[in-house]
């Protein structure tokens, strides 16, 4: 080997695998002494590491975190803080988990039928296959007795496992790098007001992500999302569930609350609605920067779009609470977002084929969360027919017929193992809506589908829903939902854009079907009547709202314009605050703090937020005997009860059957020994509630059952075990 020629510079470094025959000369110098100084060997590393780890264990071991002693706190309090910390975090960890992990089942998918899908919409829809296919996975290991802790942390790990082959050849790190890159780029070159939306969109997913951690509150999460999972996992597998009717309705989000509790605890299952909140905005961002293309830098519309939705009170209240809307919701973009992928550009036939099958199994998953979204379905469907009929040229009627065939077959195909499971567990696979369910009255079952009242269609009702659904509509009031005036406010700006954008018009188009669908609903049942019913289309309404207002600011410039542009901007922005200072205060209210840090117990926190009920729930868990059958009246909240129940529904559905077959105390008394009764729990709040409501149209059934609960208590058939004035009553019945 040549030596190495050096140039005359202050210092000439040695290249540690050359040999000193290799090596020219080092002159000296005082500041780099060069070889002769310490040399790091081997053996000085590995005894300057056994020297950190043993001072940092000895540590540790006299100070343990959950057994640390402040002069102001004992141990046991410190103790507690630590627990809640780590079980938030062990939450957070799982949920991420299970994020990467179904982003990888859904990866693989992708990469096998859609593999040119790209930037940030493949994140999106590797969400989505991957969920979507978890659903159907728990419900199969459920069926087959599978549902216990082992299998759910096997399932993630095989997930988490199936990435080995792409960390082999850093395809995940490749993949991160390429999003945060993406991220870092898009936010170096945002404008000060795009910064602001993402401020918003990431304070409100931090203050709700806190709130989904907390103990679920929410009274359907009470009544079957969180209840159903809870007697599957008693149950060690998924079965039919006698006495509760809702678990009849398809039950997809469901099987992730199953997941989520066995793997931790109800928290990090509630978390999951407040994942698919994010990846519905994630979904109207990416849809706006693939199909907004008109705009030089679709970016801020994205922006927009996503907060306009999650800006939505009632969206951001679901993100804290166990329900099925969100899920369904994005499932219902991601098929929208499908089909107009098929028909876009120069469509092949293999590009429509694969794309309707794709949009087909997202409106099949959306469908699994509530029947009702198949009217969703069905408008997806007449919106992307209206964009391909827009086109120029337009798409062959053989590409038509393939994407309507692909998208029905691959729908049915993937809603139906909800549909089988009901043929098996209730006896006809529309239950509870149509047929009833198998071993009910028919009569108790019209309390779940509500065939006892119907909303008449007229003219004021088809045109003013919208109206009276933007502007008075209320949580737990008047169509259970508060949601966002400005889709209302801004429809002019809406229409127009239609005028202007196909994409636009085949939105408007998916959200006219949709709405029609729902009015045929309510006409048939008034128990369709709420707004959260309609909730698919709020992410479809926020990209046309955004896209209106901005192509009006970007295309108007006239002088008579700024009237209008000001109102738009003070407008939307002011409504962006306003929600803002809602979901803060609503924060605030919902304190979830205190537990999360350990200075509030599960149970202090349930009676801070649920009062009586968790008061009788308490009672009811301690004092009955564990051998308790108990039977409740006006409370369809049933999950945080510990002994062997039969919650009723909303409106007193099985009190209200009893009575009506079986009209006298004593005969009541008999049919519930016979259905093996030990206990009855009475909500009297409830109770009290539909005799003073005529809007429920129960105020003479709510007057005779009133008279029958004092007939069975001053007769001696019931002894009161349980009272707190105005909220609970629990009764024995005598033998």
């Amino acid at each position: 080997m040549k030596p190495i020629a050096t140039e005359k510079t202050e210092s000439t470094e040695i290249s540690p695998d050359s040999t000193p025959e290799a090596s020219s000369p080092t002159p000296a110098n005082p500041e780099n002494p060069g070889p002769s100084g310490f040399r790091y060997t081997r053996l000085a590393v590995i005894l300057a590491v056994v020297w950190v780890v043993v001072i940092v264990a000895v540590w540790f071991g006299r100070h343990p975190l959950f057994d640390v002693e402040f002069p102001l706190y004992p141990a046991e309090i410190t103790g507690r803080i630590a627990g809640a910390i780590g079980g938030m975090l062990l939450d957070l960890v799982l949920l991420a988990l299970c994020t990467v992990g179904s982003m990888a089942l859904g990866r693989w998918l992708a990469h096998w039928f859609w593999p040119d899908l790209k930037g940030l919409e493949r994140f999106i829809f590797w969400s989505g296959l991957g969920f979507g296919s978890n659903m159907l996975l728990i419900l199969g290991l459920g069926l087959l007795g599978g549902v216990n802790p082992v299998v759910a942390y096997v399932l993630l790990a095989l997930e988490l496992f199936s990435l080995w082959p792409l960390w082999r050849n850093n395809s995940p790190v490749m993949a991160w790098r390429s999003l945060s890159g993406y991220l870092k780029e898009g936010w170096r070159g945002t404008s000060r007001w795009e910064k602001a939306l993402v401020c918003w969109l990431t304070g409100a997913a931090v203050l709700t992500l806190f709130v989904s951690l907390a103990p679920p509150l929410a009274w359907d999460a009470l009544m079957y999302h969180l209840e159903g999972p809870k007697q599957y996992i008693a149950a060690g597998r998924i079965e039919a569930l006698p006495r509760l009717g809702q678990a009849s309705f398809p039950f997809g989000m469901e099987m992730l609350f199953t997941w989520g509790m066995l793997l931790h605890g109800d928290g990090l299952a509630q978390s999951f609605s407040w994942l698919f909140g994010l990846l519905g905005a994630g979904a109207i961002y990416v849809f706006a920067q693939r199909f907004f293309t008109k705009f030089t830098n679709p970016r801020p519309v994205g922006l927009l779009a996503a907060a306009l939705y999650l800006s939505i009170p009632h969206v951001w209240l679901l993100m804290t609470w166990a329900y099925t809307d969100l899920m369904l919701s994005f499932y219902s973009l991601l098929a929208f977002y499908a089909l107009l992928l098929a028909l876009s550009g120069a469509p092949t036939v293999s590009q429509v084929a694969r794309y309707a099958v794709l949009g087909g199994a997202m409106a099949g998953i959306a469908c699994s969360g509530k029947y009702s979204v198949v009217t969703a379905a069905f408008g997806v469907l007449v919106g992307a027919l209206a964009f391909g009929g827009m086109a120029r040229p337009r798409p062959s009627w053989r590409s038509i017929f393939i994407m309507v065939v692909g998208f029905g077959i691959a729908g049915t195909i993937s809603f139906a193992p909800w549909l089988l499971r009901n043929i098996f567990f209730s006896g006809n696979p529309f239950s509870p809506l149509y047929g009833g369910i198998k071993g009910w009255d028919p009569e108790e079952v019209g309390f779940l589908n509500g065939a006892y009242g119907h909303v008449s269609l007229d003219i004021g009702v088809v045109l003013g829903r919208p109206f009276g659904m933007a502007l008075l509509g209320r949580d737990g009031g008047l169509y259970d939902s508060t949601i966002s005036p400005l889709f209302l406010a801004l429809l002019p700006l809406g229409v127009w854009a239609a005028f202007r954008e196909r994409v636009v018009a085949s939105l408007w188009l998916a959200v006219g079907v949709t709405y029609l669908g729902w009015l045929f609903g309510i006409a048939l049942s008034d128990a369709a009547d709420h707004t959260r019913l309609l909730l698919p289309v709020f992410p479809w309404l926020a990209l046309i709202t955004a896209y209106g207002l901005l192509d009006f600011f970007k295309t108007v410039r006239a002088d008579k314009a700024k009237l209008l542009r000001a109102v738009g901007v003070l407008v939307t922005g002011g409504f962006l605050a306003a929600s803002g200072f809602l979901l803060l205060l609503f924060f605030v209210a919902n304190d979830p703090i205190p537990y999360h840090f350990g200075f509030q117990t599960r149970q202090e926190r349930l009676e801070d937020q649920l009062g009586s009920y968790e008061r009788a729930v308490n009672f009811v868990n301690t004092q009955l005997p564990a051998n308790a059958d108990l039977f409740m009246f006006f409370e369809p909240r049933a999950y945080y009860f510990d002994r062997v129940h039969s919650a009723d529904h909303n409106d007193g559905g099985q009190f209200f059957t009893l009575m009506d077959h079986f009209h006298t105390p004593q005969a009541v008394y008999d049919e519930l020994r016979r259905r093996g009764a030990t206990h009855i729990l009475v909500n009297e709040n409830l109770l009290q509630f539909l005799l003073n409501t005529p809007t429920y149209r129960l105020i003479d059934e709510a007057k005779a059952g009133r008279q029958l609960l004092d007939d069975l208590q001053s007769q001696g058939y019931f002894e009161q075990i349980y009272r707190e004035t105005g909220f609970y009553t629990v009764y024995k019945l005598k033998s």
